[in-house]
């Protein structure tokens, strides 16, 4: 596998935990049923998404990396001590749309750079962009 595949694979592998990690610590804070029905979508749409980035990078017999302990921790902590100060469906929408920016712009840097990567990963790319704009569109209501 090339070099470019391999670390387009792993952002959109961690930009997928990330998210993860993030909803894991906000689901069971929300109290809107709608917002926490449209928070679990998404958790499964990423897990999704996530899988199909493992798949691909594991038939090239290749791992991909997952984020490091500090991003996580990172994830975690910020997201705890943003929740307890505020536990508004608005604020967790503006942390959801913000961390969704973060997400497609990390990927976006990739595919631009990306003239080596096959279209079947790009794809992939194109699909973590899709989802994360589309996570954007179903939060602001909320907003």
């Amino acid at each position: 596998m090339k070099d470019q595949e391999q670390q387009l694979l792993d952002e959109i592998y961690k930009g997928c935990q990330m998210g993860l990690d993030a909803l894991k610590e906000m689901i069971p804070k929300v109290d809107s049923k709608d917002l926490a029905a449209d928070l679990n979508e998404h958790q499964k749409d990423l897990l999704e998404l996530q899988n199909k980035a493992l798949k691909a990078a594991s038939s090239k017999k290749n791992a991909v990396k997952s984020p490091g302990t500090m991003e996580k921790l990172m994830v975690k902590g910020s997201t705890k001590l943003q929740t307890m100060v505020r536990s508004t469906p608005s604020h967790f929408a503006d942390m959801l749309i913000k961390g969704s920016n973060m997400g497609i712009t990390t990927i976006q840097k990739f595919l631009n750079d990306a003239s080596d990567v096959k279209d079947e990963i790009k794809k992939l790319a194109k699909q973590f962009i899709q989802l994360e704009q589309a996570n954007i569109e179903k939060m602001k209501p909320y907003l």
